[in-house]
């Protein structure tokens, strides 16, 4: 591979190692949106630099945060960043809100919230409050993206626009929500001390983040967004809570899909947990994985492209960096996906609009390799019906070395 250097060894003051730098990358695709053209908007570059550390104190893979990262990321979520995990009225968005909804009721001990004050910090376009407030909470949101009008005007919401904890959001609520909001700050322990002023003592936060440890296990380049700065395992997230003061904390992981889920109650815990060697080993070993999961990729891609072939991509946004790690170049390559937002659309510096199953199913290529770990299995087994029996479709997860 020709996109990477190497790093060096962060120290504090006193000479200690604070960061081991593992990987540093000259350039990812920087993708926070479906585009209609492959590139993306004024002032946001289609790609940019990628370094990951290890942090010694935590045991927890980081992006490094710089000025001009902090600055296109602003830009980013102003403009509106579209996740995937998003929760909306239809779809899977619909799904990720019933998980979510289903461990706020265990948690609160109930299924009814009346006159609950409650407070999503980056509430999207505010499906979520939206059902909290058909259980009878009080509820108010913080967005910085267009949805924060959105919110107000589809669901009659209060919603605030604007980062937290710059923006005043009074204080005494009894419950904060966090859902795919900690991967995206560069001090997430600031968020949670920052979430604990604004709670009344006693109150609950429920916190959700992706679940990077099968990713980082089988090194899986996708890991690597430039809206994340932090990739959480299990261990790290209650580490992190702890730390911030949480108490009681219960860190599980999704039964739907690839998600840590975490609630705990605002309150000084009597210690953290130690950072454990686990999450050590299996950082350092990452960078080694991936490139050997990268090249099996490539290897499948252009074995399927001899003699003139195709290769489909199903969910392309997960094999986007493994593309741009290489420059063997993108003929030959399709991408589909489910998802209708994502029809006829594009990732930034790649000339390949995503197509849908009806396309494949009319046309389609030499072979599907399938490129999400969460539902990889489900999904090749729903497209099975629609393609000759035959028809070669691999799992990305059958590439993968996991220790």
């Amino acid at each position: 591979m020709n996109n990477m250097s190497h790093g060096s060894e962060d120290r504090g003051r006193d000479g200690s190692l604070t960061a081991r730098s593992l990987w540093e990358i000259r350039s990812l695709p920087f993708i926070f949106k479906p585009l209609k053209t492959p590139h993306n908007p004024t002032g946001v570059p289609d790609a940019l630099p990628f370094h990951l550390r290890l942090e010694s104190g935590t045991g927890r893979l980081v992006q490094s945060s710089t000025a001009r990262l902090e600055l296109i990321l602003s830009r980013a979520y102003t403009d509106g960043s579209m996740i995937t995990g998003m929760m909306e009225e239809t779809g899977i968005g619909r799904q990720y809100a019933e998980d979510f909804l289903s461990v706020i009721a265990e948690g609160m001990g109930t299924s009814t919230l009346d006159d609950l004050r409650i407070l999503e910090i980056g509430c999207g376009t505010g499906y979520l409050l939206h059902r909290l407030d058909g259980l009878g909470a009080n509820v108010r949101g913080i967005e910085p993206g267009p949805g924060a009008e959105e919110a107000a005007r589809r669901y009659g919401l209060r919603v605030d626009r604007g980062f937290f904890p710059d923006v005043d959001v009074g204080d005494s609520y009894d419950v904060a929500l966090l859902h795919l909001l900690l991967e995206h700050v560069p001090d997430p322990g600031e968020i949670l001390q920052a979430t604990a002023q604004i709670l009344r003592p006693g109150g609950r936060v429920f916190v959700a983040v992706q679940d990077e440890e099968p990713y980082i296990r089988g090194g899986e380049l996708s890991l690597l967004f430039h809206e994340h700065y932090s990739y959480f395992t299990i261990r790290t997230l209650a580490s992190l809570i702890a730390e911030a003061g949480g108490s009681s904390i219960r860190v599980r992981r999704s039964s739907f899909t690839n998600l840590l889920i975490a609630d705990y109650i605002v309150g000084r815990a009597a210690s953290p947990p130690a950072v454990a060697s686990e999450d050590i080993e299996l950082a350092q070993g990452f960078r080694l994985r991936a490139e050997a999961a990268t090249a099996a990729v490539w290897e499948l891609i252009n074995s399927a492209r001899s003699g003139g072939g195709t290769i489909g991509l199903f969910v392309p946004a997960r094999a986007a960096n493994m593309l741009a790690m290489r420059d063997d170049g993108l003929e030959g390559i399709r991408f589909f996906d489910d998802d209708v937002g994502l029809k006829g659309r594009y990732f930034p510096g790649m000339d390949i609009p995503v197509e849908n199953r009806e396309d494949l199913y009319r046309s389609p290529p030499s072979s599907l390799l399938i490129m999400s770990l969460s539902f990889g299995a489900k999904i090749r087994d729903s497209l099975r019906a629609g393609l000759r029996p035959d028809f070669d479709i691999r799992l990305l997860a059958d590439l993968l070395s996991t220790p």
